[in-house]
């Protein structure tokens, strides 16, 4: 039952994006984006994602592009101030649950105390802060309370924002680190996880980013001050939806390839953090110290959630992983 529930809701939400992306930009671009969907969702049509990933790379490009050249132009000689590095001891880390701490999951309370535990200068914003950070143009404000904006999106605005402005490192409130941010991330001209040699995936990104954790030790690196400019941009102009959920991921590898000194960052980042995905699997799982120790032997930083059934104890009453991330004892 709560299989056909959920495929319910995707059938729900891919159809009704199919209307709006028809309605508001192309009748090709909605065919685009529900291939990928539908690919995405079912194993069988993974060459089907690619194919739909293709060409609404393609078109979203060429509507980026077109309507926003000038910014992409300026962007392209931005070579940063590289005075504008920050200490180790300065370091800032940033997080975000837009209705305040105390109305946050379990899961993302716990994510973030640990985060606290382990690490200085940690900043928790939400929407009754943010403005003593940075100053959100008030239009984007609006179409937030309209519902134009969903929080998600309206949380790659407020990432890129913070980065721009202060430097450091955004870290989803989904995520779990096993110790402190490491020395070496605190000192890179561009921070985030990465995976060399992927086999091709349907997404911008490619594992060579992800976007749920990205930082820099500079303030005002050229990548995010263009991620915010393009955003604000964007919003200035659009009353629609995002043109796409993974739209922030467009931009970054524009962003990536337009400018020499953001492509050689990226580049020349080394992989690392291979098994982020690895603990969320484990959560409903009875604890195991030494598999702990050893996922965590490489690996600092893992993506979480808390959009699924959540369990304290397993099977044989021994508790889960969960469970231990809820009493702070992963350490």
């Amino acid at each position: 039952m709560q299989r056909i529930k959920k495929a319910c809701n995707r059938l729900k939400m891919i159809s009704g994006e199919f209307i709006m992306k028809s309605a508001h930009y192309s009748f090709s671009y909605a065919i685009y984006s529900t291939a990928w969907w539908l690919g995405w969702y079912i194993p069988s049509l993974r060459s089907l994602c690619m194919w739909g990933f293709k060409h609404k790379d393609k078109w979203i490009k060429s509507y980026i592009y077109a309507n926003f050249g000038e910014t992409i132009k300026t962007y392209r000689e931005d070579k940063g101030d590289r005075k504008l590095r920050l200490s180790e001891a300065e370091y800032p880390i940033w997080v975000f649950w837009y209705q305040g701490f105390e109305y946050a999951p379990p899961l993302v309370k716990a994510c973030i105390e640990n985060l606290k535990r382990k690490n200085v200068h940690v900043n928790i914003i939400d929407k009754g802060n943010l403005g003593n950070f940075v100053q959100i143009p008030s239009y984007i404000d609006e179409k937030v309370r309209e519902g134009v904006i969903s929080l998600t999106h309206y949380s790659d605005i407020v990432r890129v924002s913070l980065l721009a402005e202060y430097g450091g490192i955004w870290i989803d409130s989904t995520c779990f680190v096993s110790r402190e941010v490491p020395s070496e991330v605190k000192n890179m001209a561009f921070y985030s996880s990465k995976t060399i040699n992927e086999r091709p995936l349907p997404l911008w990104s490619n594992s060579r980013w992800c976007s749920w954790s990205m930082g820099s030790t500079y303030r005002a690196y050229p990548l995010f001050v263009f991620l915010k400019e393009m955003l604000y941009h964007y919003w200035a102009e659009e009353d629609s939806l995002i043109i796409d959920y993974l739209f922030l991921d467009a931009l970054i590898e524009i962003g990536f390839k337009e400018n020499p000194e953001v492509y050689e960052d990226i580049n020349s980042l080394p992989e690392n953090n291979l098994q982020r995905n690895a603990l969320w699997g484990l959560m409903n799982c009875r604890f195991d110290e030494n598999e702990y120790r050893k996922l965590t032997s490489d690996t600092w930083l893992f993506k979480l959630s808390y959009k699924t059934s959540l369990k304290e104890e397993a099977e044989n009453g021994k508790d889960t992983y969960y469970k231990k991330l809820l009493n702070q004892e992963l350490n």
